[in-house]
């Protein structure tokens, strides 16, 4: 188990989250930890029922969220953090069986867990529970999984122990933050390309207006002419079809992502692994299923997966009919 801890503490240390490594041993069964002294921990323990990765946060830290909490900046960021966690994680108070999904976990109903987390004396917990049933048949499966899943929540650690830039670093920019810096270099390029006032100096010196590119000068040599006197013509570039390269169409061919289009991740927590759309909204986002773990990812961040798309079909294993002879 610290093994397996020690490769998901360097992959957290890539996000900014340089965290220890512990078993914890209480009257449950041991668990893994990595944790800062008296803060929140990511955790992954393992019973007779479920196997459970998430983000543990005590009692005693939660006055701190609360607190927290009533700044609309930080509730906003930790809103959209959990909306873009999987949609098998869930937020729940440590000991309950009611739990609220994490990708619909607004401000408000975190406020009312943490509330009653803190009245109760219990920790607040973030996380993936994978029942025993399932976690058997697809043990290889969920070893990685098990650690993106601890990845993923780095941003939300980040968040809860103002480690602002890990925050960052595990999870993109939204679409949205993405198109206010657009508009504002776009905004940006309008500003330079506008005439700059001219000074006195300038307005008092006249203008000499060039001459047409189109229109050849009288005193230079006609191709003809040239070919005559024995001279070699000027070579003229060739003009370029719309849409392609010289004497043909585009050598490339943009691979269009569509629903049950195999693709990869290009980057982020999840980046390199390859999963299916299922799904694709107006606001370019698509709803991909990796292993176990539904997923809901911008598309500019979704490339085609050429191997997976290359690979033979297998044939059925079912035999055909043989046809009875008369």
């Amino acid at each position: 188990m610290l093994a397996w801890g020690a490769m998901v503490g360097e992959r957290l240390r890539v996000a900014g989250l340089d965290l220890s490594v512990s078993v914890v041993h209480g009257v449950a069964r041991p668990h893994l930890a990595l944790s800062e002294p008296g803060g929140a921990a990511l955790t992954l323990s393992v019973d007779a029922e479920r196997v459970r990765a998430g983000l543990d946060v005590p009692p005693g830290r939660l006055r701190a969220l609360r607190a927290g909490l009533s700044s609309p900046e930080l509730a906003l960021e930790l809103s959209s953090a959990l909306e873009e966690l999987p949609e098998q994680f869930s937020v729940e108070v440590a000991g309950d069986s009611a739990a609220v999904p994490a990708n619909l976990c607004q401000a408000s109903a975190l406020r009312t867990l943490v509330d009653r987390a803190e009245v109760e004396g219990r920790s607040l917990w973030i996380g993936w529970a994978v029942p025993r049933e399932v976690a058997l048949p697809h043990a290889a499966l969920l070893d990685e999984q098990l650690k993106d899943a601890l990845v993923v929540l780095a941003s939300v650690f980040g968040l809860l122990t103002d480690h602002v830039d890990a925050a960052k670093a595990s999870r993109p920019e939204s679409v949205g933050h993405r198109r206010k810096q657009a508009s504002a270099r776009a905004e940006d390029d309008r500003d330079k390309s506008r005439p700059r006032p001219r000074s006195r100096d300038e307005r008092r010196e006249p203008r000499v207006k060039p001459a047409s590119p189109s229109r050849r000068p009288a005193d230079a040599p006609d191709d003809r002419e040239s070919a005559s006197a024995g001279q070699a013509p000027v070579a003229r570039r060739p003009k370029l079809r719309s849409g392609g390269s010289r004497g043909g169409p585009a050598a490339s061919k943009v691979e269009t992502i569509e629903k049950g289009t195999r693709v990869r991740v290009v980057e982020g927590p999840f980046g390199g692994q390859v999963g299916t759309v299922q799904e694709l909204d107006a606001r370019g986002m698509a709803r991909v299923m990796l292993g176990l773990l539904a997923v809901r990812l911008e598309v500019s961040n979704l490339a085609v997966d050429v191997e997976g798309r290359r690979r033979p079909l297998l044939s059925t294993s079912h035999r055909k009919p043989i046809p009875v002879r008369s």
